[in-house]
């Protein structure tokens, strides 16, 4: 191979591997993880890698796209040598090169590839990552130290114990109103509760099919009172955005009443469960959004979660015009109540003075279903410890209301307390 073959060789190699870099850089720009969950479903082991080293990627392909640009720069110059000779025309169309080639059609590319055919585009990542690993040393040294640097910042801080009972002192004290209390303490446990702890499961989830028509939208709407609603393909798993109710004002007895509403549909932000309620506070800030939608680990959908779903975490319980106040919980007679399925076990829990499971269930219906093992009949019973489950109402997919009953407890000499 002559000196001239080595050096195009070098060119060709360059620009190649610089554009598939480019194109990865805007992928890894547009796509979450979450977003690359639900991509490589399916493709597990190419999904693990990724997710595994998602930020070592990211920043392995800046690095790799710099060097190999600039091997790209180094072989044209010599290959052209009288280029060398005019800086500012070697400069202008170096920059063109970088902006046709290296970020307008990378972002064009990624617009005509549908997100369904990204899965064959992907498994380059495998090969990239074996020639980026060199670059990988670094960013994985800087990514442990900040790591470590915020680890040893977050044994610095205040727990919320510690604030708490500052909080309630401030109160004895009068520095602090018994309603800026209650306040304080909802700021303060914001900051540690996770989307899944207040979002809206997705059993009493309201979205409507893709195939929906206009007015039969309108109809959810006035029905619903919602503002927003999620709209999905064929399943609940597979959202394709959202409706807003503004957008329908224009339709009063219009003749696309009957046009589906695919045309009406926004992007809607997806968000996992585990993600800190302050993170989404600021996602919903940072892309001005109202709604998110919820997704487990698999990327099947949780629930939802609204921004006045994070205001009531912080104020408490948001009443509008629209909202009709249901007890969760009702006595009906001492050591009677009637329970909706959604009750929350700390609530009850707390309202019965003792404890129902040492099991992690958030809901009645929850504890229900784990003891059981499916969804109970109409009329069935469940006896834990001294208390009576009566089902009263279910649905296809959850219970929604249950009679409990406590029974007395029997001392050692048989004697009910």
């Amino acid at each position: 191979m002559s000196q001239m073959d080595f050096l195009l060789t070098g060119l060709v190699l360059s620009f190649l591997l610089t554009f598939i870099l480019s194109f990865l850089q805007v992928v890894f720009s547009y796509y979450s993880r979450i977003g690359f969950s639900r991509i490589l479903e399916g493709q597990d082991n190419l999904k693990d890698e990724i997710l595994e080293h998602y930020d070592e990627l990211k920043i392995a392909i800046d690095y790799g796209r710099i060097i190999f640009y600039l091997a790209l720069v180094v072989y044209t110059c010599l290959i052209f040598p009288a280029l060398s000779g005019w800086p500012l025309w070697c400069f202008l169309l170096f920059l063109a090169l970088y902006l046709v080639f290296f970020d307008y059609l990378p972002r064009l590319l990624l617009l005509a590839i549908k997100e369904k055919n990204l899965r064959f585009v992907l498994p380059v990542v495998v090969p990239i990552k074996f020639i980026l690993t060199p670059l990988l040393i670094l960013p994985k040294i800087f990514l442990k130290r900040e790591e470590e640097r915020q680890a040893a910042w977050r044994q610095h801080e205040a727990s919320e114990e510690e604030i708490e009972t500052f909080i309630d002192e401030a109160t004895e004290e009068g520095i602090i109103e018994k309603d800026q209390n209650e306040l304080l303490r909802g700021v303060v446990e914001f900051g540690d509760k996770q989307v899944r702890e207040i979002m809206t499961p997705r059993s009493r989830m309201v979205a409507v099919d893709i195939e929906t028509t206009v007015g039969q939208l309108k109809e959810v709407f006035i029905r619903e009172k919602y503002s927003r609603i999620p709209v999905y393909k064929e399943r609940l798993d597979n959202i394709a955005g959202m409706v807003m109710a503004k957008d329908l004002l224009e339709f009063s007895d219009h003749p696309q009443l009957g046009r589906k509403i695919d045309f009406l549909l926004r992007p809607v932000l997806f968000v996992p469960e585990t993600m800190p309620v302050k993170g989404l506070l600021k996602e919903f800030k940072k892309v001005k959004q109202k709604l998110a939608i919820v997704v487990d680990e698999y990327g099947g959908i949780s629930g939802l979660v609204t921004m006045e779903d994070l205001l009531e975490e912080i104020v408490g319980e948001i009443q509008d015009e629209y909202d009709t106040e249901e007890p969760q919980i009702i006595a009906e007679k001492p050591d009677s109540y009637l329970v909706r399925g959604e009750t929350e076990i700390n609530d009850l829990e707390e309202v019965l003075g003792c404890e129902l499971s040492e099991d992690n269930f958030l809901t009645v219906n929850g504890l229900l279903h784990q003891h059981l093992g499916r969804l109970p009949r109409r009329g069935e019973k469940l006896e834990l410890a001294n208390l009576s489950f009566e089902v009263l109402e279910v649905d296809d997919k959850s219970i929604k209301k249950v009679r409990l009953t406590r029974r007395p407890t029997e001392n050692k000499n048989g004697e009910g307390n």
